[in-house]
């Protein structure tokens, strides 16, 4: 069995493509009734990498081909390249502190490696550890053995181990395309501290709300399974489950390192599938007919038969509601009886004015309780230079019990 090779660096940048997972691992028992018991396998998330570039000359060409051909089965250190920042000051020779534009919302970690790579040659780079960061500074825990210029880049670097086989597609005499996933390698104990991120979300009755904006709208499904028997004669039907379960996909396309990192904190914070959250529907389902003054708590409504189908007390879905006004601000209600088919009464008052006019621009959504519906939460950088915006698809399963404060 070939050795692996631990120091094999890809630090050709990708000039199409590049994307970031993190990947959690959830065991779910589900009961007959609907009911979950879940447990969290992982105690950190691992990295995945999709990256896609174009080799423009020789020397990537070659590279390349050499690297693959020699070492594919060893592990890679492959740069985070959308979480890249620069030296603002030159680090020298015997030096540890890096001067750097920025650290935060990034893959920097003590107890992990980072990387430095000439802007104008790949092949000239440079790996350490770090022992201990700020926002502009990171300290490594050994000397540098080059010195760096002003504008150098410094980024995260992880090991990863490369699929098999992997193609590289050539144009004859114009240049080449090298796509690859990767996953980031686990096979020694690990040296560095993780700690699961606190969500940074609005709270709501003690559970998290996941208030990203679809860009494009949502996809619900409703589940209750139920069975047929039947052969020659009548049919019978039965079906355990007394809720149904909403489940609900999304696109969201986030601009900005901060609403970013913001969305990746809170999906490690659930875990991936194990933590329990609410997320709104994005949709009106119920439409405010008349207009609302800050101190009302009854609420002229559409009738949506509400009794019979949304009924106080007997189903979590439909009690609670986030009201999205037209500034972007957002509360969230209880909804406590429906006096008539076209009036429901909350449990505080809205505290806001919502005059006849801007009703249409109102938005009052169902609040759901759910857990992912993955265990992955992927980063499609939109251009291959890796820029502050990515698109990212999530799904969210509704539960049926959850415990409110």
């Amino acid at each position: 069995m070939p050795a692996d090779v631990a120091h094999v660096e890809l630090t050709i940048r990708p000039r199409k493509k590049f994307s970031v997972s993190h990947l959690w691992k959830t065991s779910i028992q589900k009961g007959i009734t609907g009911g979950e018991k879940r447990a969290a396998l992982f105690t950190w998330p691992r990295i995945q990498l999709e990256y896609e570039t174009m080799l423009t000359n020789d020397t990537e060409f070659n590279w390349i081909a050499r690297k693959l051909y020699k070492y594919l089965y060893g592990l890679w250190g492959i740069p985070i390249w959308s979480d890249r920042t620069k030296l603002s000051l030159q680090a020298n020779s015997g030096q540890k502190v890096l001067n750097v534009d920025e650290t935060d919302n990034r893959h920097f970690y003590a107890g992990r490696d980072i990387i430095i790579i000439n802007l104008t040659n790949f092949q000239l780079y440079e790996t350490g550890k770090i022992e201990s960061l700020t926002s502009t500074s990171i300290t490594l825990d050994a000397n540098l053995s080059s010195t760096w210029p002003i504008g150098s880049l410094v980024l995260p670097r992880y090991l990863f181990r490369m699929e098999n086989p992997q193609e590289v597609q050539a144009k004859v005499f114009q240049y080449q395309e090298l796509k690859f996933s990767s996953i980031e390698s686990f096979e020694s104990l690990r040296s560095f501290a993780y700690t699961i991120p606190e969500s940074g979300a609005s709270v709501y009755k003690g559970l998290d709300v996941f208030q990203f904006i679809p860009y494009n709208g949502v996809e619900c499904s409703y589940n209750k399974p139920w069975n047929l028997l039947q052969f020659l004669g009548l049919g019978y039907t039965s079906c355990e489950y007394e809720k149904t379960l909403i489940g609900i996909k999304g696109g969201y396309q986030e601009k900005g390192r901060d609403c970013l990192w913001n969305m990746l904190k809170f999906f490690d914070s659930k875990m991936g599938r194990w933590g329990d959250f609410w997320v709104p529907t994005w949709k009106k389902d119920i439409v405010v007919t008349a207009a609302i003054l800050s101190t009302d708590t009854t609420i002229s409504i559409q009738n949506i038969e509400y009794s019979t189908h949304w009924a106080v007390g007997n189903d979590i879905v439909g009690e609670y509601i986030q009201f999205y006004f037209p500034d972007g601000t957002k509360v969230f209600k209880q909804i406590t009886s429906a006096p008539t088919s076209t009036s429901i009464v909350i449990d505080l008052a809205v505290g806001k004015d919502v005059p006849a006019d801007d009703l249409d621009l109102l938005v009052v959504s169902f609040l759901l309780p759910v857990r992912f519906d993955v265990d992955e939460i992927k980063f499609d950088y939109v251009d291959g230079n890796c820029e502050e915006v990515a698109d990212v698809r999530l799904s969210f399963r509704g539960l049926k019990e959850v415990t409110l404060s």
